[in-house]
């Protein structure tokens, strides 16, 4: 936070490792910096951090750490002011959701869905909008 306040960025490339060796996976790391940033009132950071993420999202759907970081924002903020994350995701998922129900690498982001309510709704709220769309044809 206090590197945002001098150079307006942040860096979440960096490895954030443990005692026991692991780390934290950029993605998630840009969803903790969206929460923090949305609870200090910081609209710009919490927008900076969104915008970091979607573009990893877009990249990294198929991965564990996008599934850890749909988890953590539904189960440690379920009230956050702005939705930009959860669209995100939701859009992200709903985009590539034949993909993450029919192959291995699906298996973290079905275990959530599954566990996660509100996550599973909104996905098929979203699913549903994108069926509207090919009625008719």
């Amino acid at each position: 936070m206090l590197r945002f306040m001098y150079a307006f960025d942040f860096d979440d490339g960096l490895k954030f490792g443990n005692e026991k060796g692991s780390s934290m996976a950029p993605i998630v790391f840009d969803v903790h910096v969206n929460i923090m940033a949305d609870k200090y009132d910081m609209t710009a950071l919490a927008y900076l951090a969104a915008a970091k993420f979607g573009r990893r999202a877009e990249l990294e759907w198929h991965t564990p750490a996008f599934a850890d970081a749909a988890e953590l924002l539904y189960t440690l903020a379920p009230n956050l002011s702005n939705r930009v994350l959860r669209n995100a995701i939701t859009k992200v998922a709903s985009t590539n959701a034949h993909a993450l129900y029919t192959q291995n690498y699906g298996a973290r982001f079905r275990e959530v869905a599954g566990a996660v309510p509100q996550l599973g709704s909104e996905l098929a709220q979203q699913l549903a909008a994108h069926c509207d769309r090919f009625q008719g044809l």
